[in-house]
């Protein structure tokens, strides 16, 4: 059937069906960006980060985790728990900068020997 031929029903459903088909097309790549955007918000929201348990301390349980010993949690998870816990990155650093002799520096005393890892 020709244009001219088409009941005004079935050129009303024709013109809506072009319609969508033009819409899918407009916002087929938007959506790309915005779902990438999405993704890319939880995955922030989500990220963990390593934290060791601090020296004299343990965190969790079944089994505990003792001192050096490291998990994985955002930082929404590890907010409640800094007396524990500290950043991996913020451990080695401190690891880093300790003396070569095996001591570590105490600033209420004299220096004391590390324990072995």
């Amino acid at each position: 059937m020709s244009e001219q031929q088409k009941s005004p029903e079935e050129q009303r459903r024709a013109d809506e069906q072009q319609r969508r088909t033009e819409e899918q097309r407009r916002t087929a790549g938007q959506r790309g960006t915005t779902e990438q955007r999405d993704a890319e918000a939880k995955r922030k929201a989500g990220e963990t980060q390593t934290y060791v348990v601090k020296e004299g301390q343990t965190w969790g349980s079944n089994p505990p985790l003792e001192a050096g010993d490291t998990v994985e949690l955002t930082e929404a998870e590890a907010a409640g728990f800094e007396d524990k816990l500290e950043p991996a990155d913020a451990a080695a650093k401190r690891d880093q900068d300790a003396p070569a002799d095996g001591t570590t520096s105490s600033p209420s005393g004299p220096a004391v020997p590390k324990r072995p890892s």
